[in-house]
């Protein structure tokens, strides 16, 4: 009685199951592909906002202390200017009004980014 039972079940063979378990293989791997270029893009997007921040509060200092005093991450990172830099993101750079430049990357994207003196960013 039992074998009769199984005898009329239907399953599926092992090459339905590999195809299937393929197919879902390289759909993983397609979205796995996607996700880390929207992260990394996401990481870029962090990089540019402090790099716009970092220029933005030098335009301040500049107007405060003098368009020819030299503008830096430390020098704007004091409590009267409260610049900081978000977590993973290396900022560098220096200048005055005329001649700023200042680049930023994060640590887990292969990006680096570049902004001039007139807030540009590269």
């Amino acid at each position: 009685m039992l074998k009769r039972h199984f005898k009329n079940e239907r399953g599926f063979t092992l090459v339905e199951s590999l195809v299937t378990l393929s197919i879902i293989g390289v759909l993983v791997t397609i979205a796995l592909s996607q996700f880390s270029s929207h992260k990394i893009r996401a990481l870029d997007v962090s990089a540019r906002a402090d790099l716009q921040s970092l220029w933005l509060t030098c335009k301040l200092y500049w107007h405060d202390k003098g368009a020819l005093s030299n503008c830096s991450q430390s020098v704007v990172a004091v409590a009267s200017y409260g610049y900081r830099t978000s977590p993973g993101v290396i900022v560098s750079g220096s200048g005055t009004q005329a001649v700023f430049s200042a680049s930023a990357s994060h640590e887990e994207s292969p990006n680096s980014l570049s902004i001039d003196a007139q807030g540009l960013v590269l």
